[in-house]
């Protein structure tokens, strides 16, 4: 069984107050190893950390908000484009799928 390194957070490994037992689902007699487990102040620690680590948006709520409303209109607007090209229904388009290997090789 691999030793017990702890929790990485912030990037360093933090002894856990305690460890659990990783068993194998399909044989619950077979551990894989533990686990550190953690606690509020570790939490707290790596919840501090991952805020540091990802910078804030530079965009507003609304801003995003806005954007993302306009998504459906301009997937309709693509749609009947996108369902012409032959190129599409060859490579993941919409039409790949309804279309046989045989189909496919003959557009080609």
């Amino acid at each position: 069984m691999a030793a017990l390194d702890g929790n990485f957070i912030a990037g360093a490994w933090i002894k856990g107050p305690a460890a659990s037992c990783n068993l194998d689902t399909s044989n619950t007699g077979d551990i894989g190893g533990e686990s550190a487990q953690g606690d509020s102040r570790r939490i707290e620690t790596a919840t501090a950390a991952a805020r540091a680590a990802v910078p804030r948006s530079r965009t507003t709520a609304q801003e995003r908000r806005d954007v993302l409303a306009g998504v459906p209109a301009e997937s309709l607007a693509r749609r009947g484009r996108v369902s012409r090209d032959p190129e599409n229904g060859l490579y993941g388009g919409p039409n790949s799928h309804s279309r046989s290997k045989k189909q496919r090789r003959e557009l080609v």
